[in-house]
């Protein structure tokens, strides 16, 4: 690179002039001692510093090849006269000057000296090499002395331990490294012993937890030999524990007609199914038998071979017992059931005979009444002053208020008595009837009634008619006072069933009475506010009884109603 910018840079112009190779060739000979002849050219092939040397005809044959064929450095062997050319290519080219200043320098070295060099080297190497073998080898001979006693005192202390001595101490070594061996070594121990000590009293807790249940607990081989049973299972078929030295098969512990039965199971176990408790009959030692439930899982080592099984025996002796006892409470408890419910049958249906023969009976009186107050009222029309006719008007309007609760209370019964007939029915074509009935009842009022989306129900179309129409009623007669009254029936869906309802909103009434709406002649407002006998709710309530449904309402003073009530049941 310094060659190169000395020959471009104009600052070094006077310095080229003057430039000699000559001490360079010299440098580089004194360098390489194997370089033999190093001449320098120019690209017209005069030798620099040399100017009587003659190229040969090789010398042309490369410069050639090398100035218009190949400019890059060139090695030639010449085996011969054992000795390798190096042409050296030093490009100097530049577009900005015409002349090319490049030089080219044939190195020439003697390969017969650098063999002999390498030679004479690699034999040095060979004797180093030897050497250093054999002072290994010595080396070794006295390392292997110092260390084997050591290791073999080390080897000897972990094969006593390792043959169950694990009180037998480690004894101290010499060298740092065998001696913190040493020193891991007893640690390992001592934390070995620890787990140990610990795995003894886990077994112990274990083994007394087993023996003291009152349970049986056993386990088995694969061929179903009884190996262990704790003292509950040994008491409980009345066996002792020099019994189970004779090799006592499980199934011989269970009547014969239960073995082929836990014989399967014993086999679905052993070849790692998953079973649940069965209940057998046991046999005891003396033939006696029991009833006794088996729980059993296979016993498996850590690679999964299975050993066979370990399960529990439990006496359900008493739990049968009770069973039985429970299986008479209940049948006892059924014939009392029924004959209460016949009881109760019997008096709801004189009841309900009773309420509809005093409502019937009561009906005629009432229409002599209503008839002669009538015809006392027209006839003496003109003789009665004020206060007179007054009276007339309240013993006829308390008679009307009676026949109401009379059509309630006979409407109650039939509710009761009448059987029910049910079927899948749309509920909207109803509705809609009942609500042109009602809006032709009221002319003068303009009310918004909207009927939603409504499922098919299971129901009677007569009784549910009549649930519309005491509610839908309901709601038109609570949103007279309301300037803009709007009714809304629908359905919605709440925890997979079917809810319907009826919103109003109307003057509503306080939740503390929410319970109260539906029993009978209870009435939230007075007679002369709003009309009705106070069993419209009964009625509606009693139906979705019937059908197995419940029925609640949800409202706020002035705010209106909303009567939801689910209708239950299927074919």
């Amino acid at each position: 690179y310094i060659l190169e910018l000395g020959l471009k840079a104009e600052q070094f112009e006077g310095e080229r002039r003057e430039l000699t190779y000559t001490s360079v060739v010299d440098q580089v000979r004194e360098f390489n001692p194997y370089l033999g002849e190093a001449i320098l050219f120019q690209k017209q092939k005069r030798a620099i510093g040399n100017p009587s040397y003659i190229l040969t005809t090789e010398d042309h044959t490369i410069l050639d090849y090398i100035l218009w064929e190949n400019r890059t450095s060139q090695e030639v062997r010449d085996n011969e006269k054992k000795r390798t050319i190096f042409w050296q290519v030093i490009d100097m080219r530049d577009s900005r000057y015409a002349s090319d200043m490049s030089i080219f320098a044939k190195l020439t070295y003697n390969d017969e000296l650098l063999t002999s060099q390498l030679n004479q080297l690699a034999l040095m190497h060979a004797v180093v090499a030897l050497l250093v073998i054999v002072s290994a080898g010595f080396l070794a001979i006295l390392v292997s002395r110092k260390l084997s006693r050591p290791i073999e005192q080390l080897v000897e202390d972990v094969d006593t331990i390792a043959g169950g001595d694990l009180d037998h101490k480690v004894r101290p070594v010499s060298g740092y490294e065998l001696s913190n061996l040493a020193e891991k070594i007893q640690f390992m121990i001592e934390k070995l012993k620890e787990q140990i000590r610990e795995c003894e009293i886990k077994e112990k807790r274990f083994t007394d937890l087993v023996q003291h249940l009152p349970q049986g607990v056993f386990e088995a081989d694969s061929a179903g030999t009884i190996m262990y049973a704790n003292p509950a299972a040994v008491d409980l078929f009345g066996y002792t524990p020099e019994d189970l030295k004779e090799k006592i098969n499980i199934l011989d512990v269970l009547v014969p007609e239960d073995r082929f039965r836990a014989q399967e199971n014993f086999k679905a176990v052993i070849h790692g199914d998953k079973t649940e408790g069965g209940e057998y009959t046991g046999l005891r030692k003396d033939g006696s038998s029991f009833p006794i439930l088996i729980y059993n899982t296979a016993r498996k080592v850590d690679g999964g071979t299975v050993l066979g099984s370990r399960g529990t025996i439990i006496d359900i002796s008493r739990l049968k017992d009770i069973e039985r006892e429970i299986r008479q409470l209940n049948i006892d408890l059924e014939r009392r059931v029924a004959h209460r419910t016949m009881e109760l049958e019997q008096a709801t249906s004189e009841m309900e005979a009773f309420t509809y023969s005093v409502s019937h009976d009561l009906r005629a009186p009432l229409r002599s009444i209503e008839g002669y107050s009538f015809i006392l009222q027209e006839s003496s029309k003109s003789r009665l002053d004020a206060k007179e006719q007054h009276y007339i008007d309240v013993v006829r309007k308390n008679i009307a208020l009676m026949d109401n609760l009379i059509n309630g209370l006979l409407s109650l019964s039939r509710i009761g008595r009448q059987d029910l007939s049910r079927e899948w029915i749309d509920p909207k074509p109803h509705i809609i009837e009942v609500v042109a009935e009602m809006l032709e009842q009221v002319p003068d009022r303009h009310i918004e009634i909207s009927v939603g989306d409504l499922p098919q129900c299971y129901a009677d179309t007569v009784m549910l008619r009549q649930l519309y129409v005491n509610l839908i009623g309901n709601a038109v007669k609570f949103t007279r006072d309301t300037s803009k009254p709007r009714i809304e029936i629908g359905a919605l869906e709440r925890e997979a069933e079917t809810v319907y309802y009826v919103q109003d909103n109307g003057i509503g009434f306080e939740m503390k009475y929410a319970d109260q709406i539906f029993r009978p002649f209870q009435r939230l407002h007075k007679p002369d506010e709003f009309e009705g006998s106070g069993i419209g709710l009964t009625i509606v309530e009693r139906i979705v009884r019937r059908h197995g449904g419940k029925i609640w309402a949800e409202s706020e003073p002035g705010k209106g109603a909303t009567f939801y009530f689910t209708l239950n049941g299927s074919p």
